[in-house]
């Protein structure tokens, strides 16, 4: 008696505001920007829409993050919050969502008067669910040759099948930030599913690959009100990589520097059968006050891909609300 065992890897959806970063990326961005803010925590929503040309809510995500900062001082602080996670591919097809809690901790490594350095280091364990629903495709028995159109009222002649599978993922992550006089420079790197974790059945070993996350950035101050932002961006799972190189430019409207006007440009490139190439251009707007945020994005494919999606692209909407304490 013999059997065969068919592999598999799954992949993570992805975000593209380059205006702020998730912990969805990294479990340290549930902490505070800089250590000495007096920001609490944050309540963040993210909604994408991709590719609605095909039909609506082919595929869509969505995100709500919660982060609160349990402990402060001058020096350091603890954090914690919870993200939950919905993803819909093929119009239904396939689901998974699920909850993970991130904590982190942060130190400050250098604080002098021009040059300020912190280290934080985070971990998350989440709980997903994933769902594959049979009912939502169809066969060949179901194409009616008499109008020549898939009538999914015809039998297909296969026994309904909704398969769900909950899994565990860890992740880690670690983010160091520097000030220089007016130049601010960040490095992150995270990884989640770091366990591997294992979404098949019977004979199918299918996995959740670990995904790799990192971030360059240098934030230039030109002057008060004028800040330009200079960042790369990396996600590689299994076999699929991308590269986002972004600008970001930030200007203050008012003199109290609690009104902030964002607009940022990035280009995405994926590998593909040709190498590394261009998949979209990323386009982004927000506004940030004192104790709330809002950004839109939007994917403009450029690739050959942009035909088989009649020419759509991506939209993504994030709004978040900042908890402070008075100065």
């Amino acid at each position: 008696m013999s059997s065969l065992a068919i592999y598999g890897y799954g992949q993570d959806a992805f975000f593209s505001n380059i205006l702020s970063q998730s912990s969805y990326d990294n479990p340290t961005y549930s902490s505070l920007e800089k250590i000495g803010d007096n920001n609490n925590g944050r309540i963040t929503i993210t909604y994408r829409d991709q590719w609605n040309k095909i039909s609506k809510g082919a595929y869509s995500s969505a995100l709500i993050e919660a982060d609160y900062s349990f402990y402060q001082s001058a020096v350091d602080n603890w954090n914690g919050g919870i993200y939950f996670y919905n993803d819909v591919s093929n119009s239904g097809v396939y689901k998974i969502n699920g909850a993970t809690l991130v904590s982190n901790y942060g130190r400050k490594l250098v604080d002098q008067r021009h040059n300020k350095a912190s280290l934080f280091l985070g971990a998350g364990l989440g709980y997903n669910n994933t769902n594959i629903n049979s009912s939502n495709l169809w066969f060949g028995r179901q194409y009616d040759q008499s109008i020549f159109e898939i009538n999914t009222d015809i039998s297909s002649g296969e026994p309904p099948l909704v398969d769900n599978l909950s899994y565990f993922s860890i992740d880690f992550g670690a983010r160091l930030i520097n000030e220089f006089k007016n130049i601010e420079t960040e490095f992150a790197l995270a990884t989640a599913h770091l366990n591997n974790p294992t979404i098949g059945s019977f004979d199918n070993q299918e996995s959740i690959g670990t995904r790799i996350t990192g971030l360059a950035r240098i934030a230039i101050e030109a002057n008060r009100s004028t800040i330009h932002q200079f960042q790369a961006k990396f996600i590689s799972q299994v076999k699929s990589l991308q590269i986002v190189p972004a600008y970001v430019l930030k200007l203050s409207v008012n003199d109290y520097d609690d009104y902030k006007l964002q607009i940022g440009t990035g280009l995405r490139l994926i590998n593909n059968i040709d190498g590394l190439g261009a998949e979209s251009i990323i386009i982004s707007a927000g506004i940030r006050t004192s104790s709330w945020s809002g950004a839109i994005s939007y994917d403009i494919n450029v690739s050959d891909l942009n035909f088989h999606t009649r020419g759509g692209g991506a939209f993504e909407l994030t709004l978040g609300y900042l908890l402070t304490s008075p100065q």
